[in-house]
């Protein structure tokens, strides 16, 4: 047998990407090698068939299936804790875009079919060393597959496809858990093959339920949250120009096209307006089951034409007022809302 035809262990490990536990844990888990002596040899398109053989449950998976967390990481064999889970077994990564939880303090944001994921950590800057934030920056090298899953109920996982990085990951300035500002990192993710289209239904539920939590907010954390949505919307429309995209907007392919809207935005333009149209300036025609003046949010420059999902792109209109703006578009009342976005978004 040629010896020189094996890989040693800290080949293996630099080939892999791997750390030495995880090839000592996937060595007592049956990976095949032989012995030099004292030493482990490892031939490396053996170990990979090993590896492939580890994944094949994972690759029958079709996009659209839901399972609980349990079934997912007896699946992938992976942690049942955490938004990005290894398994060193099955040589894979899961990230968990988690939109059923209103306290979240991750925004993953979906522009041109491309998820703009955020990294791992609560508090403080997220940094790349010593958690599964590097294993994703590098999974483009590493080998590992990433597959992701999305979370719109509670305890329902979502299997969307595998994925695989669209660009270089990022930083930009978001908030912790604990409200401060930080650093932190996003990776682009674009879709591998076959996908699940979320149903249109899926994401209106959501977005009203996020509605919902936006009308309790007091006005200042109304504000707060706001303005730093808008700032991340810009930043995530600047990057993807710099990619060279065509069509910059908050969309993603579901059951039929949708953009993707944040509740903080329109509720803080909403309030600004204090139940008046800032088209026709008139009191709001009615309220609503709550009691609150019934107005509604429109983008003044529409996303389906680009538009940004930002203060600066919207403002509160009546019903009467916001059908006449998508049937006429006049351009007297295009270049009045303008100002008044400008205006909403310098208070």
């Amino acid at each position: 047998m040629d010896k020189d035809s094996y890989l040693t262990t800290p080949e293996l490990i630099e080939e892999l990407k791997l750390s030495r536990s995880t090839i000592y844990r996937m060595v007592r888990e049956g990976m095949p090698y032989i012995q030099f002596g004292r030493d482990k040899h490892f031939n490396l398109e053996e170990v990979k068939a090993w590896v492939e053989t580890r994944q094949r449950g994972v690759g029958a998976l079709s996009p659209g299936t839901v399972m609980n967390n349990d079934t997912l990481a007896m699946t992938f064999k992976c942690s049942t804790q955490g938004g990005m889970r290894r398994s060193n077994t099955t040589h894979t990564l899961v990230v968990i875009s988690d939109h059923s939880n209103l306290k979240n303090v991750y925004e993953d944001k979906w522009m041109n079919d491309i998820l703009y994921y955020t990294g791992m950590g609560l508090t403080g800057d997220q940094v790349l060393e010593g958690n599964q934030n590097k294993t994703l920056y590098e999974s483009n090298e590493n080998g590992i597959k990433v597959y992701l899953f999305e979370v719109y109920s509670p305890g329902e996982y979502t299997f969307i496809g595998q994925v695989a990085l669209a660009e270089e990951p990022f930083q930009t300035d978001e908030e912790d858990q604990d409200g401060n500002l930080r650093k932190a990192w996003k990776f682009p993710l674009k879709i591998v093959g076959a996908s699940y289209p979320i149903p249109e239904e899926t994401l209106v539920e959501t977005y009203n339920r996020k509605e919902k939590q936006a009308k309790k907010l007091d006005s200042n954390e109304l504000k707060k949250r706001a303005k730093l949505t808008s700032k991340s919307t810009k930043h995530l429309k600047k990057r993807a120009e710099e990619a060279n995209k065509d069509k910059q907007r908050n969309v993603r392919t579901i059951t039929s096209t949708a953009y993707d809207r944040n509740p903080y935005i329109s509720e803080y333009v909403k309030r600004l307006a204090n139940g008046v149209c800032q088209l026709c300036e008139k009191e709001a025609p009615f309220k609503d089951a709550t009691g609150e003046p019934f107005l509604e949010t429109h983008h003044v420059k529409w996303l389906s034409n680009g538009g940004e999902d930002t203060i600066e792109n919207c403002a509160a209109l009546c019903p009467n007022c916001h059908r006449k703006m998508h049937y006429l578009i006049l351009s007297e009342d295009v270049e009045k809302l303008k100002a008044v976005a400008q205006k909403n978004s310098e208070i």
